[in-house]
């Protein structure tokens, strides 16, 4: 994420490893990450956005899905817009997705209480699905001070305490979810005609 008072990501975008794009190889069966453009934002709705994620992945033909990772920022309360969003991740697939879904949770020191609100969310659709959290403050977060910056590089104890990781860290941390995580599952595009104005497709992006 920016600092700036607008949006990041403008539209989706596909990252590779790194591997593939150096020897510019695109495997049949390689992992990918599907940078989503972000929701909750003043000049785009919601369902509009969720409905260009999905256009997306049906162009690309992308099928599978191993997992989707959903960044809030720290909430212990169910607000209206983690409900909506949960409601336009469930889209996806029906009470299916949430065994798969990551609740990343943007600075914080405690996930556990910071991914409250995001997770009696999820939980609403699926109650015994293992919803996976995960919080954290970056090493190199610009919000630190360069007296706090250097207390975190130098005192392991002070970072564990502030939660404070760096890339590598979580990195190891998000494959370990990853692992915890069955095989990919199909993400079924099923076009049908509306039987009132007779437009054809997906129901989710009608």
């Amino acid at each position: 994420s920016g600092n700036s008072t607008h949006r990041v990501t403008q539209k989706c975008n596909i990252y590779r490893q790194k591997s593939e794009v150096e020897r510019n190889i695109v495997q049949e069966n390689s992992v990918f990450f599907v940078d989503t453009v972000g929701w909750d934002d003043a000049e785009f709705d919601d369902e509009d956005t969720f409905k260009d994620v999905l256009r997306y992945i049906e162009s690309n033909s992308i099928m599978n899905i191993k997992a989707v990772i959903w960044s809030v920022i720290p909430s212990p309360r169910t607000t209206n817009v983690l409900t909506n969003q949960a409601k336009l991740i469930n889209k996806l697939l029906e009470k299916k997705i949430w065994g798969r879904v990551i609740i990343v949770c943007k600075q914080s020191m405690n996930p556990e209480q910071d991914t409250r609100g995001a997770l009696k969310a999820a939980l609403d659709y699926d109650t015994y699905a293992n919803v996976q959290v995960l919080g954290y403050r970056y090493l190199d977060d610009p919000s630190f001070s360069p007296e706090q910056h250097a207390q975190f590089e130098n005192d392991p104890k002070i970072r564990d305490t502030f939660n404070v990781k760096s890339d590598e860290e979580v990195r190891q941390r998000f494959k370990e979810m990853f692992c915890n995580i069955g095989p990919p599952t199909t993400l079924v595009f099923e076009n049908q005609k509306c039987i009132d104005c007779g437009a054809y497709g997906d129901v989710r992006l009608m």
